[in-house]
């Protein structure tokens, strides 16, 4: 064979190498192509077309890096040579730099393009713009930590004021890390975090499971433990201070059945669970409460294995003031008792009325059925018979055996001699409901008092791994030993543990924690006398139910799994109390929360799974009521082949920005009530997770830049049912245009406050600069306070005269209005397009004001003064709810209602 021949044979193989990888690369079977495009370029390697197939594919699967090299090296073949494959190549490396954030290199490969085109504008657009934002923000992290601290994660309340819990009601799930593989090095560290921790029950229960784990295997190496709880009310952390510092003083007697262990263990009980205490009680947690306050407002006066950070210290002494006079003065012992006979009974009203025909109390726990008489007629607990003498004629009372005849005696002895347990009220948030119901007049003041005190014999024994005392006579015998043996926990511990008291809201901590936020959690920071570090990873993070208020896993999968270790035995844990029968599987929840209703599917998007081992609880009647464990599978991307194609990837990601967006209709006093509190951050937080993962940059930029464009051309559609149904998440509907005009001015000022620290860039000439966005309020008038304290309210701005076209005023349900389905509104459809192009507009990221009654929001400056230039007063703006879809504010005009602030820049 000729040397002509044989170099004819070969670039035959190569074309025909070079048209397989064309056919894999069709099918979407992208490193399949990028294999024989490979082949076919090691036997014609001067080939520009394979090195620019080569190129192509490397951009597809998002490796900008080999991209660059193998676009610069079919640009070296081609020399000058000014042709199609040239542009392509040239636009190609462009976009490569972008994606890599090498703006300096991007401008030079700009620079060299001997073609002017309109994606070249595009390209220039761009840059310009990024490197103004770059240089506005040169520190990506202070850029980040001013997101976290400025914008709101969620839509507003108009109650700005969280409920207070301040009795929890489940049943103890302990974190003590059994599994944990036991330490080789007395070094080793086990973290745990305890979010919306309340009374901490779960907390001292792992304390005793480490302590029993310590006592049977005494010759393992004792390791150290890290607890952080956190709790978005200051009450609650303040509350459970009070109990450490009394387990603190009880830890260090060398007899708890002493008369000091009594007294120590008599104000535990009462402080733990009792609504009123004796007098004698009340005096030793007053003096508790002081000791708490002079140690906040000091320095190193708090036990060493007690860690509060300075900034939540005052938060922690404003909390604490108030039950020291004002709260036994404004509810006297009096008014708790009746308050308690109240919420007892309308507790077990509701329930009869939730599950009529059905058993809703079972029986006392042994040994109290005369105590849980005597609490639903005058909410009174037995002190320990060791203590009974103090009060003895209330004694006298209480041993007759029908104690309703004397219940008007048992009352006035109480008010007279007992007081009120004053840590059950927080102040702040018993006066935000009298406001509420001043302005509402619909609205019950008054205070709710846990009662449930009796299924905390079965609560605290369930995973403690504590046996029930043989013979007890009161509610006490059974709390006493719990206490008991926590302290003995904490005496064995001390010197190796350290309880770090975080307050704010689970998600903002979680941010923190991971980036570094928190002032005394820089990234290796240790206590202060440097023997523990707090941990950048957790062992075992536990949620109690905050996803039922948070927007469920997309919030735990968001902000709790990057904070967890990923190791076989680490995970995340929570239930489900708002509304646990409405969930039949994990599936059923997941599909509301996050649009994923499957195993493989959620692997891929969020890299994690189900902790084996559930079985039990998955397969129970109302497997969202029980603890259900997550872990993560791992830190490091997914390799290209295990990416959601990007076609259902696409899917996903517009089905969730309507999702998002907007809410579907929904009854606001359902007390099955399914939450949509999360507002269009949590979209690009889930871009940047998503990119984390292995997805390449471009599929992100592309879907985001469509949103901003008011391109979406998808087979998703807006949610038509609550609970999301399965079947239409998995419903296959033709690709249709669907509208996000009214979203755009706040996704695109979102988009330029997110940029700075994006982990990819947006390729479009519709950003506004940062320059422009600017801070505006908004003051409001008639404002329904009724159930306020629901996460659901959007901005809402219309142009009057396009409405007018479609209906005479607002819709009782204007959700129809932003709905691109038209699924209700047919003969009106082209009149309801129109308006959703160039009348409408939606803003979920503000804040609200209660006491100025004035909303407040960052936005383009063209945008508000565009509907400030309209000639006459037709734009109007108001306030809606996304659960009722009702306004909450009456509109009022922009012209009127409407200043502009300060600028995003300074």
């Amino acid at each position: 064979m000729s040397a002509d021949e044989g170099h004819g044979d070969a670039l035959a193989a190569s074309t025909a190498l070079r048209e397989k990888g064309n056919e894999f690369y069709k099918q979407n079977q992208i490193l399949e192509a990028l294999d024989v495009y490979k082949e076919a370029s090691a036997i014609d390697p001067n080939n520009p077309a394979l090195l620019s197939n080569i190129s192509a594919a490397y951009f597809e699967v998002g490796d900008y890096t080999q991209c660059v090299a193998a676009t610069e090296a079919a640009l070296n073949v081609v020399g000058n040579d000014v042709d199609a494959l040239t542009a392509k190549l040239n636009h190609r490396l462009i976009k490569s730099y972008i994606h890599l954030q090498q703006l300096d290199l991007a401008h030079v490969a700009l620079k060299k393009t001997k073609v002017e085109d309109e994606e070249l504008q595009v390209y220039k657009t761009t840059l310009n713009h990024m490197n103004a934002v770059f240089a506005a923000s040169p520190d990506k992290d202070c850029a980040r930590a001013r997101i976290i601290n400025e914008l709101p994660r969620y839509r507003p309340t108009i109650n700005a004021v969280d409920e207070y819990f301040s009795i929890g009601h489940d049943t103890i799930s302990t974190e003590d890390g059994d599994d944990i593989p036991p330490s080789s090095s007395a070094e080793s560290q086990s973290s745990f975090f305890f979010g919306g921790v309340g009374d901490a029950r779960h907390l001292y229960a792992t304390m005793i499971r480490i302590l029993a784990r310590e006592q049977a295997c005494p010759d393992l190496p004792e390791k150290k433990y890290h607890f952080t709880i956190n709790d978005t009310k200051a009450p609650a952390i303040a509350r459970d201070i009070l109990v450490l510092l009394l387990l603190h003083d009880l830890s260090e007697l060398e007899d708890s059945a002493s008369d000091e262990g009594t007294l120590i263990l008599n104000t535990l009980f009462y402080l733990f669970i009792a609504p009123i205490m004796p007098g004698y009680v009340f005096d030793h947690l007053q003096k508790t409460i002081s000791r708490a306050i002079e140690s906040l407002n000091s320095s190193n006066t708090l036990p060493p294995w007690i860690y509060i950070n300075q900034g939540h210290k005052t938060s922690l002494c404003d909390a604490l003031t108030p039950w020291q006079e004002e709260v036994s003065r404004k509810w006297d012992t009096s008014r708790m008792i009746e308050l308690t006979l109240q919420s007892n009974l309308q507790t077990r009203q509701s329930l009869a009325r939730m599950m009529p025909g059905r058993e809703t109390e079972g029986p006392a726990p042994k040994g109290c059925d005369h105590e849980r008489k005597a609490f639903r007629q005058a909410a009174v607990l037995y002190p320990p018979a060791t203590m009974e003498h103090r009060d003895a004629p209330l004694q006298k009372l209480l041993l007759k055996s029908n104690i309703k005849p004397h219940t008007n005696k048992i009352k006035a002895y109480l008010t007279k001699a007992w007081r009120t347990n004053v840590t059950l009220i927080d102040v702040e948030w018993e006066e935000s409901k009298n406001v509420d119901w001043e302005k509402s007049k619909s609205r019950d003041r008054d205070l709710k008092v846990e009662s449930e005190q009796f299924s905390l014999a079965e609560r605290l024994y369930s995973e403690s791994n504590l046996t029930k005392p043989t013979d007890p006579t009161r509610l006490y015998d059974y709390v006493a030993p719990f206490f008991m043996k926590v302290a003995e926990a904490i005496k064995r511990l001390k010197g190796r543990m350290v309880i770090e008291a975080v307050c704010g809201e689970f998600a903002d901590v979680m941010e923190d924690i991971r980036y570094g936020i928190l002032d005394h959690r820089s990234t290796g920071a240790s206590t202060e006398d440097g023997s523990l570090k707090f941990p950048h990873l957790y062992d075992r993070i536990y949620m109690s139910n905050i996803p039922d208020y948070v927007g469920g896993h997309l919030t735990s999968f968001l902000y709790a799994i990057p904070v967890t270790k990923s190791t076989p035995t680490s995970y995340i844990t929570s239930n489900c109390l708002r509304n646990p029968p409405l969930w039949d599987t994990v599936d059923d929840f997941n599909n509301e929360c996050l649009l994923i209703n499957d195993e493989d599917t959620l692997l891929k998007l969020t890299q994690v799974k189900l902790v084996p081992g559930q079985e039990l609880e998955l397969a129970s009647p109302l497997p969202l009521a029980s603890y259900i464990s997550w872990q993560r599978l791992s830190t490091a991307p997914h390799p290209f082949s295990s990416l959601l194609p990007r076609a259902d990837l696409n899917k996903w990601l517009y089905g969730l920005f309507f999702k998002l967006a907007l809410p579907v209709h929904r009854r606001s006093l359902d007390m099955a009530l399914v939450n949509a509190p999360l507002n269009l951050t949590a979209y690009f937080r889930v871009l940047i997770h998503l990119h984390e993962l292995g997805y390449p940059a471009h599929w992100l930029s592309t879907v985001l830049t469509n949103i901003l464009e008011n391109t979406v051309a998808t087979t998703a559609r807006p949610p038509q049912t609550v609970p999301l149904d399965i079947a239409e998440v998995r419903q296959r509907n033709p690709a249709k245009k669907q509208t996000t005009a009214p979203y755009i001015p706040e996704m695109a000022t979102l988009a330029v406050l997110f940029e700075r620290f994006l982990p990819f860039s947006l390729i479009t000439p519709v950003l506004p600069s940062l320059d422009s966005i600017h801070h505006y309020t908004m003051e409001t008038q008639e404002v329904s306070y009724t159930d306020s304290s629901a996460k659901s309210n959007v901005l809402i701005f219309y142009d009057h005269r396009r409405l007018t076209d479609v209906c005479a005023g607002p819709p009782m349900n204007l959700r129809l209005l932003f709905d691109p389905t038209d699924c209700e509104l047919d003969e009106n459809a082209p009149k309801v397009r129109k308006l959703r192009e160039t009348g409408l507009i939606m803003m979920t990221t503000f804040e609200f004001d209660r006491e100025t009654d004035t909303a407040s929001f960052w936005m383009k400056r063209g945008f508000v003064d565009m509907m400030m230039a309209q000639k006459g007063d037709w734009w109007k703006c108001g306030i809606w709810r996304t659960d009722a879809w009702r306004p909450v504010v009456m509109p009022l005009s922009v012209k009127t209602a409407v200043r502009r602030g300060r600028k995003w820049v300074p």
